[in-house]
């Protein structure tokens, strides 16, 4: 299962990076954690939550994201009033991490909420 998580999520290939995630994870979680995590966003319903979301929001997605689809991401930023959302090039990580163009996207977003007021 360890393997399948660092597969799903982090898309490295890099056998020393693997093993870090490994150790990581049979350190850190159990398997009901492990499969909250899975099962929480298919047995979660969070529109109502959403609905009531009332500040700037950007939801980003990985364009080869096999853990949360796109159209997740696009139906989340449509029920969240004003909220912005935008693809960026990779899979999971890419989309939730701090890679160059993330945090580029999150400078963008945060410049652009400044400029409004």
């Amino acid at each position: 299962m360890v393997d399948v998580l660092i597969d799903r999520l982090f898309h490295v290939d890099d056998p020393a990076i693997r093993e870090v995630f490994r150790t990581f994870l049979r350190r850190s979680t159990d398997g009901q954690t492990i499969h909250d995590f899975f099962m929480g966003p298919v047995e979660g319903d969070v529109v109502e939550e959403a609905k009531t979301t009332r500040v700037p929001t950007l939801i980003m997605r990985g364009s080869d994201d096999l853990t949360v689809p796109l159209i997740a991401g696009r139906n989340l930023a449509s029920i969240i009033p004003g909220a912005r959302f935008d693809i960026v090039e990779g899979g999971h990580g890419e989309g939730v991490s701090g890679t160059v163009e993330t945090r580029k996207r999150v400078l963008e977003f945060f410049a652009s909420l400044i400029k409004a007021d």
